[in-house]
């Protein structure tokens, strides 16, 4: 009752937090638009979470039979990591490619604002995240043999217990991109925000299962590393904005 009671408690606050990014935003508020600015606090808190997820998969890989799925996780994440980042470009003061300044939307050393992919990777993304973290999810929970299929191919399933934040997460998406029909770069951070701490949760919850722990400790990582990942791309979101040009 205790680990639920704590997880309840985090999908509350989360949910909470969600209420008042939306709102706020809904404002036009100076202080949000600063937080959520290009190489932002959000921005950062992105990177470091799909960074240290994907770095957790590895240790699961290692530590679980290496499982491939555990591997090719890895590679998303940390892939996504570099690509939030636009792979350190602004932090090192990397120039970009002339191609790059021609054919990135952005004039950024990124895939995903290239132009031809930027037009259709947060589409691709969004069904995918559907796919696997809310359809698969609730499939496996609630349907036996699907549940059988799944463990033949030893495939990760995203715990239950935090669907929340990525449905949230989702919903920000469709609603802005699927519903008005725009492109208003500030919900996207906030959407991208809430998927990476998802997704640090699958690792917390995948490395739980790996541990072959019973779920004492579950709550008590989420409520450290959560915290750091926060501060981390708080602190160098600032540092950032601080920097002299």
């Amino acid at each position: 009752m205790g680990k639920i009671k704590k997880l309840n408690l985090i999908n509350a606050m989360l949910f909470l937090l969600a209420c008042i990014l939306l709102w706020v935003r809904s404002t036009n508020s100076p202080l949000l638009r600063a937080i959520l600015q290009e190489d932002g606090p959000f921005e950062n808190i992105q990177a470091v979470l799909f960074f240290l997820s994907g770095l957790g998969f590895v240790l699961i890989y290692i530590k679980n039979s290496r499982n491939l799925w555990y591997l090719a996780l890895s590679m998303l994440l940390i892939a996504l990591a570099g690509e939030e980042i636009s792979w350190g470009q602004r932090i090192f003061a990397i120039a970009s490619p002339a191609w790059e300044l021609k054919d990135n939307v952005q004039g950024e050393m990124n895939l995903h604002n290239i132009n031809g992919i930027h037009q259709h990777i947060r589409l691709a993304g969004v069904l995918f995240c559907i796919f696997y973290f809310v359809v698969i999810p609730f499939l496996n929970e609630y349907f036996a043999k699907v549940r059988n299929f799944i463990a033949k191919f030893k495939l990760p399933v995203y715990p239950i217990w935090g669907e929340l934040v990525m449905i949230i997460g989702i919903s920000v998406m469709v609603y802005d991109r699927g519903i008005l029909h725009r492109t208003d770069t500030q919900m996207t951070e906030i959407a991208e925000t809430f998927i990476s701490v998802g997704m640090f949760f699958f690792f917390l919850s995948e490395y739980w299962l790996a541990s072959n722990d019973k779920g004492k400790k579950i709550g008590v990582y989420i409520n450290i590393f959560s915290p750091i990942c926060i501060l981390l791309g708080i602190f160098f979101g600032l540092l950032h904005t601080a920097w002299p040009s």
